[in-house]
């Protein structure tokens, strides 16, 4: 029985998980889900950054392209979550944003826990 890409879901993935991505080739599922810092979103060039939060390991970053989610009023440095399709172009990743929203709000240790416990549970997600 094969599943088509429309019915996947979105897979929750640290900002760290993704800088580090250099192909999906293998990759069952492209679709992401994941929360950061919004950094230099550039509406010209339909672009930005989004950046890790308190990741154990530092700081890390993935481009993104913001062209279809229309009007991005979001300040910069807020925290969103972004659902997307992880793309690599030039052995760099890029998310391509579909839904980007604003949750400043999150609390992100229990975020990052039960993203830690998705992962243990659902290991076969990432291959």
């Amino acid at each position: 029985m094969s599943v088509s890409a429309a019915s996947l879901p979105h897979v929750y993935h640290a900002v760290s998980e993704l800088s580090a991505v250099s192909s999906t080739q293998r990759w069952a599922n492209t679709k992401v889900r994941v929360v950061g810092k919004l950094r230099r979103p550039d509406v010209a060039r339909r672009t930005a950054i989004l950046e890790s939060i308190g990741e154990p390991d530092g700081t890390f970053q993935v481009d993104m392209n913001i062209e279809a989610v229309g009007d991005l009023n979001i300040p910069e440095n807020s925290v969103v979550t972004v659902l997307g399709e992880l793309e690599v172009e030039f052995a760099q990743p890029c998310i391509t944003a579909k839904i980007v929203r604003e949750c400043n709000n999150l609390d992100l240790q229990n975020h990052a826990q039960i993203v830690e416990a998705v992962r243990r549970r659902f290991p076969r997600l990432l291959q």
